[in-house]
Order: C-alpha cells, then structure tokens, then sequence
C-alpha cells in the first residue's frame, strides 16, 4: 500500500530483506506489510502454470514476462552467472532489473576482533565487484530501468583493521570515493544514455555524499522537502550523452547515537538535525 506523504516513504529496492530471514539485518524485520496479500502466497509469482498450458500461452506469456516486469535478485553468483542462466534472446528483452549487491569489501576473509571471529561471505571482495561493475553495461544491453542497491560494510574500519590508529571520518570517506563510488561512475558513464539509472547507498555514505552535493549546489531531492525519493544527481564527466545518473539513499545501516561518530559534526550535527536528517534512520526505538 503506498504511503500517502510520497513514494519517498515507501519501501525501496533495498530495503527488501525476506532474503535475510524473519531477523532480518541488524534485527530488522523485512517490511512484510508494505507488500499487498497473505503470505506465503504473495511471495511466489505463480506464472508457471500459465506458461506450461500450451504453445500459444507460452509464446504469448514469455514475451511479456521478460520485458514488461521487473526482475530483482540479491543473488551475487546469479547477477555473474546471467548470460548463463538466460538465453540471450531473453536476456535482451528485459527492460526493468533491480539488483542487491551486499559486499564487504575492506575485510580481510577472515579475522578477529574482541575474541570473535568474523567471515566474509562468498563474492563479497572488491575482485567480484568490479567483475560486477564491469558485466552490468554489456549485460543489460536494452534495459529501460536500472536499480542497483550497494550495501554491506562499506566503509573501512575506523581502527584501521588491526591497528590501534584512529581513522577519522574524512579519511574513511576518502578510501570509499576511490575504492566504490568512482567504479560505480565507470559503469555509469559505459551505460546506455536511455537507461534510467539509479545506485543507492547506505546512510554512512549517502549522507557525506549529500552533504556534498549541497555544498556544490548540485541538484538534490530531499524527502522532507517533496515526499518523493531521497536522491541527488551525481555528474559525469566526458561522457556525453550521458550526463549524469541518481545517488539515492538506500540501507539505513546507522543508529542515530552512532551517527555523529561515523560521520563527524559537519555532515551530522549532534543537536538540532531536523526532518532533513530522519530519513538516515529507520524508525521507530530500535534507531535509538
């Protein structure tokens, strides 16, 4: 059901987290009840049937199937595997796709902090990424619509990984520009100038990224301001006719308390934020 203040205030691509169990991430329940129907039955598409009646359904059916839906997937080994998985023919009739990509890509595979050890899942390294930074533009060759979700551990560890030297906020968010945010303006500036592409990024990014874009007085949509989704329009340089593609808020990955640490004063005040900042977090006292 939409949210009357905006489709800013509804569920976006990102924030599906039914791959991640009833918990869900950072004990956040998926947002079940923003999806319309009972479940289980509303989480299956139910298109077999129709498809395996007969010749002539089937050929009618697989046409709009592939190029009147949209596809979502936060399988990594699937997005990579694609060209496999589905014919060319099909694959080039698909014109909407939105992709979760977790990854955590400053971790080392494995290590241990305060006596806990920690695994980094599979294809969650910066190789994989910019495999799949590298596959998209030649993967979705007539794509209309692209949403691509980034999320995970994105920003490097304040300690440092092992050490005992403080990382300031700055610095973290320097080695994020370089290392995520500049491949990502790679694959944009390969990627058809039709395609309506958006990439979204965790608050502990989105929101130095925003307050950026203001300082520059870029173009900025603010969701308190219009109700509509929390974005700004990232440029691209020398690659016309694309000019640019929409850096839009995804995970809310910090609490409010954390936030000020993370970010530091000048992107997140410690007092008097206001409305412009609510949209960082998820509601409700698990935030707090």
């Amino acid at each position: 059901m939409a949210d009357p203040r905006g489709p800013g205030y509804n569920p976006q691509p990102g924030d599906d987290e039914c791959v991640f169990g009833w918990n869900g991430r950072f004990g956040f329940r998926p947002q079940c009840q923003h999806w319309p129907g009972e479940r289980a039955q509303k989480c299956s598409i139910g298109v077999m049937g129709w498809l395996i009646s007969c010749r002539e359904a089937y050929q009618e059916g697989i046409e709009v199937l592939y190029s009147r839906n949209t596809f979502h997937t936060a399988s990594k080994d699937m997005v990579l595997g694609l060209y496999r998985l589905i014919p060319e023919q099909r694959l080039d009739a698909i014109t909407s796709f939105e992709i979760i990509w977790e990854f955590a890509p400053w971790l080392e595979p494995r290590y241990s902090r305060e006596e806990k050890s920690r695994l980094r899942e599979p294809r969650s390294d910066f190789d994989s990424f910019e495999k799949f930074m590298d596959l998209v533009p030649r993967l979705f060759t007539n794509i209309r619509k692209l949403y691509i979700a980034l999320q995970g551990d994105l920003l490097p560890d304040s300690q440092g990984g092992f050490g005992s030297v403080c990382v300031p906020p700055e610095e973290r968010a320097k080695r994020t520009e370089e290392g995520i945010i500049m491949k990502v303006d790679e694959m944009a500036a390969r990627m058809n100038f039709g395609v309506d592409l958006s990439v979204s990024f965790p608050t502990s990014i989105y929101a130095r990224q925003r307050w950026r874009a203001l300082q520059r007085h870029l173009k900025v949509v603010q969701r308190h301001d219009t109700g509509d989704v929390e974005r700004f329009w990232r440029p691209l340089k020398d690659c016309l006719p694309r000019t640019g593609y929409w850096f839009c808020l995804g995970e809310k990955d910090l609490r409010r308390k954390a936030a000020v640490h993370v970010l530091g004063p000048k992107v997140m005040p410690r007092k008097g934020r206001g409305k412009a900042y609510d949209v960082f977090f998820r509601p409700g006292p698990s935030c707090a």
